[in-house]
């Protein structure tokens, strides 16, 4: 082989060389740093996720609503003409900003906390409809067995919500 085409030959296979290994660090360095965004931007809508349970929860605690309807559902149970109770509240439809405004994010946190998550909404929702002025119980008064209902739907969201509250206390890995 010629002295001149051995050459080029090895200048353009180092050419080449350096194209493939610099698009291969430019490729592994933008995934890390892609990976590293997603990672952050996942902890961090878990922790907003988290919070606004939080200050539901602590709401709820702190207004004593789950005490005040049990009071009520036992009151009722207890007596032996029990008449239908009516009651309502005016909850705003934003009551979970953060929650409605980032539900595509759910599916991208920890699977088990995204379960918990939605069930909590769900039944406090569930809880919140009964109680609208406009609602079917609130409407035509509270049986003794919709008040004990709607109790223990509320409590069993509470329990989830002070699940999700712990881990946003003690995250685990």
């Amino acid at each position: 082989m010629e002295e001149g085409l051995l050459s080029q030959l090895i200048t353009a296979g180092a050419g080449i060389l350096g194209v493939i290994l610099g698009g291969a660090v430019t490729y592994l360095s933008s995934s890390r740093i892609e990976q590293a965004r997603s990672a952050r931007e996942k902890k961090a809508y878990q922790a907003g996720f988290l919070a606004e349970v939080q200050a539901l929860v602590t709401i709820i605690r702190e207004r004593g609503y789950l005490e005040e309807l049990g009071q009520q559902a036992e009151r009722r149970g207890l007596a032996a003409d029990a008449l239908n109770v009516k009651l309502e509240m005016v909850v705003p439809d934003n009551y979970a900003r953060f929650y409605e405004a980032n539900l595509t994010k759910v599916g991208d946190i920890d699977p088990a906390l995204a379960t918990r998550l939605v069930t909590f909404h769900q039944l406090l929702q569930a809880v919140i409809t009964d109680f609208k002025p406009d609602a079917y119980n609130a409407e035509r008064r509270f049986s003794p067995q919709a008040l004990e209902e709607n109790y223990r739907i509320l409590k069993k969201a509470m329990l989830i919500g002070d699940e999700l509250v712990s881990y946003l206390e003690n995250p685990r890995p």
